[in-house]
């Protein structure tokens, strides 16, 4: 990191020169901006774009940090009051019938997606519809696949 950081090429690292650079220079944008009293959208696309070494404002990833909300069957329910098994997994009410509304967040749909494919047919997402779509998606490339 120490040559990256003096201007010195690592033979076949370039990828990751680029990384170590756009970190570096996202740190010091930081710095500038811990002395503003609000951090704006556009400061955080900043950011994002000195990371991966574009210099100029870019779109962070549009799923990340979202909620998601899932209902799980009756059949199921008791291991998700036992374990959590996504990221910041919260149960956000208990139904008559048994089943489960769960809240979790993800940076990442495919965080999740192995996940929800896991317990199906036992599961279903609530939103966002984007999540509910992809994995939509995916089963009927698999069926189609297997026909």
């Amino acid at each position: 990191m120490r040559e990256v950081l003096k201007g010195q090429a690592i033979q076949g690292r370039e990828r990751d020169e680029k990384e170590v650079k756009g970190y570096f220079n996202a740190l010091d944008e930081v710095a500038v901006l811990a002395n503003k009293h609000t951090v704006t959208e556009t400061d955080i696309k900043t950011l994002h774009g000195l990371i991966i070494g574009n210099n100029t404002p870019t779109p962070y990833r549009a799923e990340q940090n979202v909620e998601i909300k899932l209902k799980i069957a009756p059949s199921i329910a008791g291991y998700f009051k036992e374990v959590e098994f996504f990221p910041y997994q919260k149960i956000e009410k208990e139904l008559k019938d048994g089943s489960l509304l769960i809240s979790c967040k993800t940076a990442n749909f495919m965080q999740v997606l192995p996940q929800i494919q896991r317990w199906l047919p036992h599961i279903e997402v609530i939103s966002p519809h984007e999540l509910a779509r992809t994995l939509h998606e995916q089963l009927e490339n698999y069926l189609q696949q297997m026909s």
